[in-house]
């Protein structure tokens, strides 16, 4: 019986740092709808992740917001750094320390924000 070493099974990347584009939000693919009403819808219809090996992020998600059958389309950017504890990543936002968690599982990063008792769950991949 010939016994293989765990580093030669575990040939993935040994810390998070890459580019991560947005798979999924509470399960399901982009454009996912975050509000809608009368005349009025809200979706997230892109995202991207970048963490880099200096511990600092960017984090872009792009949004589309119909109003009355009018389209706008926008760009929203949080810079900051990122700390990490095996899986377990924090994201700490540059402009307000808020942070953010989230877990890193080779070639995926989920976060999960927090607003009350409101969730949401965006996944992203390499």
């Amino acid at each position: 019986m010939v016994a293989i070493a765990p580093a030669a099974c575990d040939s993935g990347p040994k810390t998070p740092v890459g580019n991560y584009t947005l798979a999924t939000v509470d399960g399901k693919s982009t454009p996912f709808s975050v509000a809608s009403g009368v005349d009025y819808q809200l979706e997230i219809i892109s995202g991207a992740l970048e963490l880099s090996a200096a511990n600092t992020f960017r984090w872009v998600t792009g949004v589309r917001e119909t109003v009355q059958s009018y389209a706008s389309v926008y760009m929203d950017t949080v810079d900051g750094t990122w700390t990490q504890d095996g899986g377990a990543l924090r994201l700490i936002a540059a402009v307000d320390s808020s942070t953010v968690a989230a877990t890193w599982r080779r070639a995926s990063v989920t976060l999960v924000l927090v607003d009350g008792t409101e969730t949401m769950t965006l996944v992203y991949a390499k």
